[in-house]
């Protein structure tokens, strides 16, 4: 229920500005965090889910650290490492400091 609310919030500041990189951001995480619940096909049309919705945010901002490295973490999920590297390669390039980016990149050695 807490996560359904957090998500209604999210897409009501989308809907005042759908330039809100931070809100678009963690709107496109809730199919993510929602598929961390849930097997099988559920799980799979998610994780398309928020591929799409994170491809809309980079769309958006290009030059997002933050969006790259949330939107590997779907590669990951999703058992696509290689495209994860790649996106968190491009972040850390960005901002070779982002935490998240280098965070993940550590694990993905």
């Amino acid at each position: 229920q807490l996560l359904e609310q957090g998500r209604v919030a999210f897409q009501q500041a989308v809907d005042l500005n759908r330039f809100d990189i931070d809100a678009q951001r963690r709107l496109a995480a809730y199919p993510r965090i929602r598929a961390s619940l849930v097997q099988g096909a559920e799980r799979e049309a998610l994780l398309k889910q928020a591929d799409s919705a994170y491809a809309a945010v980079s769309a958006l901002a290009p030059t997002s650290p933050a969006v790259l490295a949330e939107w590997a973490w779907v590669d990951v999920d999703r058992g696509r490492a290689d495209e994860a590297r790649r996106k968190l390669d491009i972040a850390l390039g960005m901002n070779s400091r982002h935490p998240a980016a280098q965070s993940l990149r550590q694990q993905l050695k």
